[in-house]
């Protein structure tokens, strides 16, 4: 059997079916350091809780190692800054520590309160209630793709105020955002990847001017 340490997630092929591998972390190893992505792997229930409760000597800011980037991040990246947009990173979330993931919760903490919450559950039941009754057709569903997959997107556009009926396409840069840290992505997945980023922010853009013209009742508005 291959040892642990010549195994690593920056391999495509382990990437594309890193189960067998986490397997292996879980039992021989469960705090590893891989040393292909130059990061350490938690993969113990109780060892991730201890970690992600540790906010005083453990950073909670993402970053993707290079070895997980396509080999055409870089001029994917050029093309997004000469046609005018910005280039997300992973430490644009509120994945970020101190002053800064302050600031950025202080801008939608009163979105979420509990009375903000509790106003969103009837259309929480509506979104979900019309999902399923999407999926009563006939032949087979997949459940993770075209149920679990689809409610948070669903929920997090209505909240924002994006548009309903442009949620495919939403999904499909979501997608693009997390696709960006694999390896093995060549030239032209690069691109597609990185003109999905744009159509959203195109998107957002979009959203943002109507709400200065004219607010509604949702989270661009409320930042905005």
């Amino acid at each position: 059997m291959q040892s642990l340490d010549t195994q690593t997630y920056a391999d495509p092929k382990v990437m594309a079916d890193p189960f067998s591998y986490f397997e292996r972390l879980r039992d021989e190893d469960p705090v590893h350091y891989d040393e292909g992505i130059k990061t350490w792997l938690v993969t113990r229930h109780d060892d991730i809780l201890t970690a992600a409760r540790d906010t005083e000597g453990l950073s909670d800011q993402m970053r993707v190692s290079a070895a997980i980037r396509s080999p055409f991040q870089d001029e994917a990246d050029s093309y997004m800054q000469r046609e005018g947009f910005y280039l997300l990173d992973t430490a644009d979330s509120f994945k970020v520590d101190g002053e800064l993931h302050a600031r950025r919760r202080a801008l939608v903490a009163h979105a979420f309160s509990p009375r903000a919450v509790s106003s969103m559950e009837s259309r929480v039941k509506s979104i979900v209630s019309e999902r399923m009754a999407a999926l009563f057709h006939d032949g087979e569903v997949d459940l993770v793709r075209e149920y679990a997959m689809q409610i948070p997107i669903l929920v997090i556009c209505d909240a924002l105020g994006l548009p309903m009926d442009r949620v495919d396409d939403i999904s499909v840069a979501a997608d693009s955002m997390v696709a960006r840290a694999g390896a093995g992505a060549g030239r032209e997945v690069a691109f597609r990847h990185a003109n999905n980023l744009m159509q959203l922010q195109r998107l957002i853009r979009d959203a943002i001017d109507k709400r200065r013209a004219s607010p509604a009742n949702d989270l661009i508005s409320q930042i905005v």
